[in-house]
């Protein structure tokens, strides 16, 4: 008899539960048990073991086998549940049956598997040498998959190396570009600078002796410069934000005294357009913030929102207080932002395509650039829209007290 004196099939059948737990878990096994012998013939213990609550359990354990074997079959294939019933059988035995037991054990095992073994009986010395033999299989298994572990560890070493070289010349390439693009810009401004000192001089002492032609073309003159120093600062802008050398020198400021003095500089160019540009404070409200940067952020909105609304329209800019924040919301009547193009819209260099059938003129950086100063004043930018109907732009930023 097995040790202690156990049915040598409890024994088989603890076994081959084992078996199950390490391939499908405890939980599985628990339900299994629980579906089987709904009048606990069988219990399965917490610890793993099997208690028999009958003089007889060979018929309750058969069962427990055909339903752990086809278990086995429909999770990994007949063999792989042949195998596992046979490792089984084999523990259970070597566990201290005799000829005798064993008989018992492949009573409770389904046709179909173990059919060797219910022809002829293994003695010690065959279930000796089949242990040895399945050992050296496994030994061999485990050299194989230690092999590939290795292969494929080097596999991803070099991989992780190329990726780190890669990251580095990306890193280089950054680097490069924005030195590149500060160099471009500050190069630029200073021609520009010039042209624009020129082209002032020349407006006002040629004011009353030029033709009305050549007025023109020096009004188109300064625009253009206009807009080419706007695109340099941004490009200025970008490298910075990218580079991490974007320094706010905050201070106290009036954003109502700001935003008036915005308007006040854009309303000639809503005027020339025909556009009514007009501004209302709620109340005095005070930010901590860079005059220049926030200066920027807000000429940039309302100068598009009065770009892009047509003649006879209006563009309001509204001033408020709402909790611990200041509001300010810029609303114009224009062209407005396609539904499917919004998500881009605060994206480097994008326009959309109303925009650009809108206005020849544009980078795509303006708003990107908005979005960084105002986040770097830990405020937030968000949008609504509708095409043809018009945008209305939200900035809020943490109220000053001081």
């Amino acid at each position: 008899m097995p040790e202690s004196g156990r049915d040598i099939t409890i024994v088989f059948a603890e076994s081959l539960s084992a078996s199950v737990v390490h391939l499908l878990g405890q939980q599985t096994v628990v339900a299994i048990f629980a579906r089987t012998f709904p009048k606990q013939e069988l219990v399965f213990t917490s610890k793993g073991g099997i208690e028999a609550n009958t003089l007889h359990p060979k018929e309750h354990v058969r069962r427990l086998t055909g339903v752990f074997a086809q278990l086995l079959a429909d999770s990994f294939g007949h063999e792989f549940a042949d195998r596992s019933v046979a490792d089984a059988y084999t523990r259970a035995v070597r566990s201290g049956g005799t000829i005798d037991t064993a008989a018992d054990i492949l009573a409770c095992i389904p046709e179909g598997f173990l059919e060797k073994e219910k022809i002829k009986l293994l003695s010690k010395s065959e279930l000796e040498e089949r242990v040895l033999q399945r050992t050296i299989e496994l030994q061999e298994a485990n050299a194989r998959l230690e092999e590939r572990v290795a292969q494929r560890t080097e596999e991803l070493v070099s991989a992780n190396s190329k990726l780190e070289d890669a990251n580095k010349e990306l890193s280089r390439l950054s680097s490069v570009k924005s030195e590149f693009l500060s160099m471009v810009s500050h190069q630029l401004l200073v021609p520009l600078t010039a042209a624009r000192w020129i082209a002032k001089t020349l407006e006002e002492e040629l004011s009353d002796a030029v033709s009305e032609e050549t007025r023109k073309l020096l009004d188109q003159l300064l625009a253009s410069n206009a807009h080419m120093a706007r695109l340099v600062a941004n490009l200025l802008n970008v490298a910075r934000i990218e580079d991490g050398r974007t320094a706010y020198a905050k201070e106290i400021i009036s954003l109502s005294d700001l935003l008036k003095d915005i308007v006040t500089v854009l309303s000639p160019l809503a005027a020339e357009k025909r556009v009514t540009l007009r501004y209302a404070a709620d109340e005095f409200c005070s930010v901590r913030g860079d005059r220049d940067a926030l200066r920027m952020a807000f000429e940039n909105i309302i100068d598009n929102a009065v770009k892009y609304t047509p003649e006879g329209k209006m563009v309001m800019v509204t001033l408020g207080v709402t909790g611990k924040n200041v509001r300010v919301k810029i609303a114009d009547q224009g062209i407005g932002i396609p539904i499917g193009e919004q998500a881009q819209i605060f994206g480097k260099f994008f326009r959309a395509r109303n925009a650009r059938a809108a206005q020849t003129n544009g980078s795509g950086l303006g708003l990107f650039v908005v979005k960084k100063i105002i986040e770097g004043h830990e405020g937030r930018v968000h949008f609504e829209s509708s095409e043809d109907t018009g945008t209305t732009f939200f900035i809020e930023l943490p109220l000053s007290m001081g």
